[in-house]
This record gives C-alpha cells, sequence and structure tokens, in this order.
C-alpha cells in the first residue's frame, strides 16, 4: 500500500477485491477506483486465474494536467 491512488481493470476471469472492510466481485470488463492508503488486496475466484491491469500514482504536491494533443507537463 502507499500514499496515492490507483485504478484496476479486469481484463480476464473474475477476482476478489478486498478493500478496508469491503468486498466486491469483479469480472471483465469491470473496473474500480480507490484510494492505495486503504489496505486492498484481490484473489481470483474458483481458483482460476485473472489478468488485472493496475495503474498506480504516488501523491505528489504537484499534479500535471494532460489535454488532448499535448504532452503531460509537471512534477
Amino acid at each position: 500500500h502507499h500514499d496515492g491512488e490507483r485504478v484496476l481493470l479486469v481484463l480476464d476471469g473474475s477476482v476478489r477485491l478486498a478493500y478496508g472492510d469491503e468486498r466486491i466481485v469483479l469480472g471483465p470488463g469491470d473496473s474500480v477506483y480507490l484510494s492505495a492508503v486503504i489496505p486492498h488486496t484481490l484473489q481470483p475466484l474458483d481458483k482460476g486465474t485473472a489478468r488485472v491491469l493496475s495503474v498506480s500514482s504516488e501523491r505528489t504536491g504537484s499534479a500535471a494536467r494532460a489535454e488532448p494533443g499535448r504532452r503531460a507537463r509537471g512534477g
């Protein structure tokens, strides 16, 4: 866990997300945005395999902004 944010996108299979006290089942195409500060784990369901894309960002004092057709700037 880290001081930032995370987006999870289930590509294949099904997973159970434990997020704090919540338990959420996610399937292909499901996504979730969460605070990475809150303890979280993923487990594949039914002893199968799952593919999940995870994108994380660290919290910083400055934010980078992206606009269509332009490169993101920032620190």
